[in-house]
Order: structure tokens, then sequence, then C-alpha cells
């Protein structure tokens, strides 16, 4: 690079990444403003036996704070720099590899060259965790997988026979203290989990069937279909048919609570697993811990029965997952709406607030329990914003929800 005087960042990580962005050029009057106009689109270049498609976008911290986008530049050999007042930052990409660097420019060129080298490199992760966004993991990335138990109060993980949850606690990142949100019923609360803001933004306040009714903000599977995923969507109750905007999931299974169970969900699951292509973004939801604990109370001798039947459901997704030999490559996330008490689940209550969040994948710490991490709060609408960021999807700077960088091993984030 050009010798320049105090640089605050210049940092290296392997991130194997999969669409291409586009930038608009940059006007004069655009470097002076200290932006750059940013619109993704796919582009159909596959890059040797990785076989992916390199997307990129990258928020540093400006001077005063505020968080300002620093745009693409599709050409390898030509460094795209971003202009503040006081600031300057820059990406350039090799096939596999990103480079960013920022810095103060008070003693710099503005027309600062990136060596040979650094177009050879990673992304720089510190960048990124500035903004608020977490980098990729080291480990690619493919799928995410999110279970939800609906009713599941995470106390019960201690009582019930759940050795493939607790499995997965093991070999993963974790919080039994996570919290839903206020309006903690199983329809609102599903969809601030995969659309990442509250129900007075998504506008879905209603906890019952209704058709052709849906959020009023992209969830989770528009923005991955928009990315490239294929999205597939297996549920216990009609209800959730909320999020099956027509156009976002490419396969549907909606079970009706009266005549089907978790097994019945797991099967439809497994299939969508075992099709071609497998999905980048599987969403499960089980019914029957909720249903049992309506029926004869939370935390009875039944809820627990159904809460071994679900764990047993579980297994038989992840069974499909290893028999794929996907599940090296696959994030699970496994959470729940809300908990409950008596036969109800009042919001106001915190046995009904409290849930688990439980992580497990490539380059997620392992027996990492989450509540160490010091003023570390999660909520439902975490999921959906690391669900994002695993897989490179942009999460929208208006969303509630906010990813949690700290599942990933520290290895991984100091790269």
């Amino acid at each position: 690079m050009t010798k320049c005087e105090n640089v605050l960042f210049v940092g290296l990580v392997l991130t194997p990444v999969r669409r291409l962005g586009s930038a608009h050029a940059m006007s004069g009057s655009e470097q002076a403003a200290g932006h750059c106009r940013y619109r993704a689109r796919s582009a159909p270049k596959l890059y040797g036996q990785w076989n992916h498609l390199i997307r990129w976008v990258v928020s540093v911290i400006n001077v005063d704070g505020a968080p300002t986008l620093v745009c693409n530049e599709p050409a390898p050999r030509s460094p795209c720099i971003h202009h503040g007042k006081n600031f300057m930052a820059g990406i350039a990409r090799s096939r596999r590899y990103l480079l960013v660097f920022a810095r103060s420019h008070d003693s710099c060129t503005p027309y600062a060259r990136v060596t040979t080298f650094s177009r050879w490199c990673g992304v720089l992760a510190a960048i990124a965790a500035l903004a608020g966004a977490a980098p990729r993991p080291a480990v690619s990335v493919d799928r995410v997988v999110i279970v939800s138990v609906d009713g599941l109060r995470p106390d019960f993980l201690l009582l019930g026979r759940t050795p493939a949850i607790k499995d997965l606690m093991e070999h993963g990142s974790y919080t039994l203290v996570a919290r839903t949100i206020d309006e903690g019923y199983t329809v609102p609360s599903h969809v601030s989990m995969l659309t990442g803001v509250v129900p007075s933004r998504h506008g879905v306040t209603w906890n019952r069937h209704i058709e052709q009714a849906y959020p009023q903000v992209p969830t989770l599977f528009e923005l991955a279909r928009r990315a490239g995923y294929t999205t597939a969507f297996a549920v216990g109750k009609t209800k959730l048919i909320v999020l099956t905007r027509p156009g976002t999931l490419d396969r549907t299974y909606i079970g009706n609570e009266d005549e089907t169970d978790a097994l019945d969900v797991a099967r439809a699951a497994s299939g969508f697993v075992h099709a071609e292509p497998a999905p980048g973004v599987l969403f499960v939801h089980f019914g029957d811990v909720d249903d049992a604990g309506h029926a004869a109370g939370w935390g009875s001798p039944e809820q627990l029965e159904a809460l071994e039947k679900v764990d047993r459901a579980f297994e038989i997704v992840r069974r499909a997952l290893r028999d794929r030999h996907l599940i090296e490559r696959t994030v699970i996330i496994l959470t729940a709406d809300h908990g409950g008490v008596g036969t109800e689940h009042p919001p106001e209550d915190l046995r009904s607030q409290l849930i688990p969040w439980i992580v497990s994948g490539p380059s997620v710490r392992e027996g990492f329990d989450l509540t160490s991490v010091k003023d570390l709060s999660i909520d439902t609408m975490a999921t959906f914003a690391t669900t994002c960021a695993l897989l490179g999807i942009d999460i929208p700077a208006t969303i509630d929800g906010r990813n949690v960088p700290a599942i990933l091993n520290l290895t991984t984030q100091a790269r």
C-alpha cells in the first residue's frame, strides 16, 4: 500500500463467499460526501473448484461513529477506495479472499493503491465487528437450519431426556436465558424470530390462522432467496402460514396440529434435506411441547414426554444432514418462541419470557455458555440477524435484532 500514517486496521480473514455484488462508480460529489452507492445483484460466474460466487458488503465506522457502507469493486485489479472527511477505507479481492483496510488519511494521498499481495488476502474482521456485523466463519457455512420447539421453557432441558439437544449444547454455544418478545405468543413471536423486528413493525399481532396475511417487512426466506439460497419450511401448526408469502419458499410442509406430530414434521424436513438442492435456509417447527403444556400444564409428565418425542424428531433432521454429508458445513440454531406456566404463557411472566438459544456448527465455539459474556443480551430476533451474518446475507440496518458474534471461535475472530 501507499505509505500512510495512523493506520487504524489492516487485517486478513479467509472467507469463502457466495454472491457477487456490483457498485455504481463514485462520482466526485459522492466521494466528497464520504459514501458510495451499492446495489447487490447476482452474477453467474463460478470460481474454480470452490464453485462459489463472490459477494461482499463491508461496513466501517467513520470518525463520527456513524456506520458507512464501503462500496464494491468487481475488478480484482481495481480496489475501491472510500473517502470520508477524515477517514479512508477500501477493499480489494482475489478469487477467494478480500483485503479490507481503514485508516486516517490526514497524511495520505487519496489515491492509495492496494498492492498485488493485498489482492490475494482476506477480509478484515475487525472493521466489520466495529460496525456491528460479525465476520463470516473461516470454515464456510453453506446452510443454516433453525429449529423452533414451540413452548420450550429452557429449564425443562434439565429435566427431560433430551440427548440430541444436549449434544447440540455440548458442541455449540448456548444460553438458557434468552428472551422472547413482549408479545410472547406463537405467531407474532415466530414472525419476530424470522424478520428481526418487533410486532409493532412487522404488523403481525394476531395468534391464529389467517389466510393471505403476511408480515409488513421481508422475512428471512425472502432475503435468503434474493441472495441465491434455496429455502424450506416444515412446521407443525397451520397458523404459521403467515410466514409463507408466495415466492419466498421453495419447499413447504404445514402440518395440522390435530392430526400430525413432531415425527411427521421431522420426516418432511428430512425429505427436504435429501432433495436437490438441499436448502440453504431450513426452518423446522415442532408444536408438541406447547400443545402438551396447554393440555396438561408446563412441566407436567405429559409435556416432558412430548419434549422427549421432539428430541427424537430433531435427531431425525440431524441424521438426514449427516447422511448427506452436509452437517460439517451446516449451522443449527435451536430455540423457542416462548415458555409457559400453568397451562398458559402469559407474556408478563418471566417463565413465559425465557427461551433457549443454542447454536452449533462450523467455527462455532463448543460447550460455550453465552451468559459468561459480559453485557451480552440475546433475544429471539438474534436468530434472524445471526443467520444472515453466517450466510453473508445483507442485514437490514433498521432491524431490532442483533447478530451474536460471540458464538464464533476466538481464533476465527482474530485472523
